[in-house]
């Protein structure tokens, strides 16, 4: 499979899982935040340090970067991440931070600090939210990480959404907020391969980030941005 090829996608919005991902996106120019040439990410979701260095171990860092979640991240802690770019991987940290503006600012700007090539946070905390992430990114001399927003989770159905006040299709949520996340100066948005057609008509300047297949033999899997 080419790095341009598009990788197939099983299931419906909530799909059966991935363990993979796909960026679609204009690579960062710093020689430090683009080793990898490809637009694959390899989410390592595994309850451990050693399962996951296990996997790390088979990639070719120049081929993919690697996804560190919440399970791996609340294991292993920050560790995990120096560990991952020693070995010479960019690091996709999902987090999905969600709180007010000045505390989720703070802990995008620790990400950053500690070399993470991407960060996200809920699309859902608001625009004043997003737009403290931003500023506090901006305002760093060296590297940048991508900031991502995480627009209505894939395991969301209409239903969820009504019982949360919001009595919507997830579809026109996430165009909601994907125009805030455009307002707030967000780099690009996580979202449903079903999604990323009607984001790309109507915010072009954002970059996406889509699940991708899943891997065969893999015991567990999750659902990108659940």
């Amino acid at each position: 499979m080419s790095c341009d090829d598009e990788l197939p996608i099983i299931g419906s919005r909530s799909g059966a899982g991935s363990a993979t991902m796909r960026a679609d996106f204009v690579l960062p120019e710093s020689p430090h935040m683009s080793v990898c040439q490809t637009p694959i990410i390899v989410a390592l979701d595994f309850p451990t340090r050693d399962a996951a260095l296990k996997l790390a171990d088979q990639l070719d860092p120049k081929l993919c970067r690697v996804k560190v979640g919440k399970e791996l991240f609340t294991s292993c802690a920050a560790e995990i991440v120096g560990t991952l770019r020693d070995k010479g991987f960019e690091v996709f940290l999902d987090l999905k931070f969600h709180d007010i503006p000045n505390t989720t600012a703070m802990a995008v700007k620790a990400a950053a600090e500690m070399g993470v090539w991407m960060v996200n946070v809920h699309c859902s905390g608001g625009l004043r939210m997003m737009a403290a992430c931003r500023e506090v990114l901006d305002q760093r001399t060296g590297p940048k990480p991508l900031l991502i927003g995480v627009t209505v989770l894939t395991s969301m159905e209409r239903e969820d959404l009504a019982a949360i006040g919001l009595d919507i299709e997830p579809q026109e949520q996430v165009l909601r907020l994907a125009a805030l996340a455009e307002k707030a100066g967000m780099d690009g948005l996580v979202c449903s391969a079903l999604e990323a057609q009607a984001l790309k008509a109507a915010h072009p300047s954002l970059q996406l980030v889509t699940p991708g297949f899943v891997r065969r033999a893999a015991p567990r899997t999750i659902n990108a941005g659940s």
